[in-house]
Protein backbone atom coordinates (compact mmCIF):
# COMPACT_ATOMS: atom_id res chain seq x y z
CA UNK A 1 0.00 0.00 0.00
CA UNK A 2 1.39 3.39 -0.91
CA UNK A 3 0.72 5.70 1.58
CA UNK A 4 1.66 9.69 2.46
CA UNK A 5 5.41 9.03 4.55
CA UNK A 6 5.24 11.82 7.25
CA UNK A 7 1.70 9.94 8.11
CA UNK A 8 3.58 6.27 8.06
CA UNK A 9 6.13 7.71 10.94
CA UNK A 10 2.27 8.15 13.54
CA UNK A 11 0.86 4.88 12.58
CA UNK A 12 3.69 3.04 15.01
CA UNK A 13 3.23 5.51 17.89
CA UNK A 14 2.59 5.16 21.91
CA UNK A 15 -0.89 6.00 21.01
CA UNK A 16 -3.66 4.05 19.53
CA UNK A 17 -4.11 5.48 16.35
CA UNK A 18 -8.07 4.70 16.52
CA UNK A 19 -8.87 6.43 20.46
CA UNK A 20 -5.79 7.92 20.91
CA UNK A 21 -4.97 6.43 24.17
CA UNK A 22 -1.82 5.91 25.67
CA UNK A 23 -0.55 2.42 24.99
CA UNK A 24 1.14 0.36 27.76
CA UNK A 25 2.85 -3.23 27.08
CA UNK A 26 -0.10 -4.46 28.57
CA UNK A 27 -2.51 -2.86 26.00
CA UNK A 28 -0.73 -2.47 23.19
CA UNK A 29 -1.48 -4.09 19.79
CA UNK A 30 -1.41 -3.60 16.02
CA UNK A 31 -4.34 -3.95 13.56
CA UNK A 32 -4.22 -4.59 10.05
CA UNK A 33 -5.90 -1.67 8.58
CA UNK A 34 -6.92 -3.51 5.83
CA UNK A 35 -7.75 -6.97 6.71
CA UNK A 36 -5.18 -9.57 6.48
CA UNK A 37 -7.37 -12.10 5.37
CA UNK A 38 -7.90 -9.31 2.40
CA UNK A 39 -4.07 -9.16 2.18
CA UNK A 40 -3.87 -6.10 4.20
CA UNK A 41 -0.04 -5.87 5.29
CA UNK A 42 -0.73 -1.92 6.92
CA UNK A 43 -0.56 -2.04 10.82
CA UNK A 44 -1.22 0.47 13.06
CA UNK A 45 -0.57 0.26 16.62
CA UNK A 46 -4.09 0.68 18.42
CA UNK A 47 -5.17 -0.23 21.51
CA UNK A 48 -6.52 -4.20 22.50
CA UNK A 49 -10.52 -2.82 22.83
CA UNK A 50 -10.37 -0.95 19.57
CA UNK A 51 -8.73 -3.98 17.70
CA UNK A 52 -11.21 -6.14 19.48
CA UNK A 53 -13.54 -3.73 18.21
CA UNK A 54 -12.35 -3.67 14.87
CA UNK A 55 -11.98 -7.29 14.21
CA UNK A 56 -11.37 -8.13 10.26
CA UNK A 57 -13.53 -5.41 9.31
CA UNK A 58 -12.56 -3.04 6.21
CA UNK A 59 -12.11 0.64 7.06
CA UNK A 60 -15.86 1.25 5.64
CA UNK A 61 -17.31 -1.21 7.36
CA UNK A 62 -15.44 -0.07 10.49
CA UNK A 63 -16.95 3.36 10.15
CA UNK A 64 -20.11 2.40 9.08
CA UNK A 65 -20.43 0.09 12.62
CA UNK A 66 -19.11 3.47 14.64
CA UNK A 67 -21.43 5.27 13.58
CA UNK A 68 -24.60 2.42 14.17
CA UNK A 69 -22.63 2.59 17.89
CA UNK A 70 -22.98 6.43 18.00
CA UNK A 71 -26.82 6.61 17.03
CA UNK A 72 -27.13 3.90 19.60
CA UNK A 73 -25.58 5.53 22.22
CA UNK A 74 -23.88 2.98 23.19
CA UNK A 75 -20.28 4.41 23.60
CA UNK A 76 -19.07 7.77 23.89
CA UNK A 77 -19.63 10.10 21.32
CA UNK A 78 -16.42 11.99 20.92
CA UNK A 79 -14.47 8.83 21.21
CA UNK A 80 -16.48 7.10 18.52
CA UNK A 81 -15.97 10.43 16.50
CA UNK A 82 -12.11 10.32 17.32
CA UNK A 83 -11.95 7.16 16.02
CA UNK A 84 -14.34 7.49 12.77
CA UNK A 85 -11.87 11.04 11.77
CA UNK A 86 -8.75 8.66 12.54
CA UNK A 87 -9.85 6.06 9.75
CA UNK A 88 -11.44 7.84 7.50
CA UNK A 89 -7.89 10.22 7.66
CA UNK A 90 -5.84 7.17 6.51
CA UNK A 91 -8.47 5.77 4.48
CA UNK A 92 -8.36 9.03 2.36
CA UNK A 93 -4.16 9.18 2.08
CA UNK A 94 -4.17 4.98 0.95
CA UNK A 95 -3.86 4.54 -3.08
CA UNK A 96 -6.82 2.53 -3.18
CA UNK A 97 -5.36 0.70 -6.59
CA UNK A 98 -3.07 -1.20 -4.27
CA UNK A 99 -5.93 -2.64 -2.35
CA UNK A 100 -8.01 -3.65 -5.71
CA UNK A 101 -5.14 -5.81 -6.17
CA UNK A 102 -4.98 -7.38 -3.04
CA UNK A 103 -8.75 -8.18 -3.95
CA UNK A 104 -8.20 -9.66 -6.82
CA UNK A 105 -5.68 -11.69 -5.99
CA UNK A 106 -7.45 -12.76 -3.14
CA UNK A 107 -10.30 -13.67 -4.98
CA UNK A 108 -8.57 -15.41 -8.01
CA UNK A 109 -6.83 -17.54 -5.05
CA UNK A 110 -10.03 -18.58 -3.26
CA UNK A 111 -11.16 -19.82 -6.63
CA UNK A 112 -7.96 -21.84 -7.07
CA UNK A 113 -7.51 -23.77 -4.12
Amino acid sequence: MTINVSLSRKLGGDKCWYCGCKLTPWNKTSDHFWPECLGGRLKVSCCRNCNSLKGALTPVGFIDMLKLLKENGQYNAAKIDRMINATQTLWDRIDKQDLKLLKVKYLLNELIF
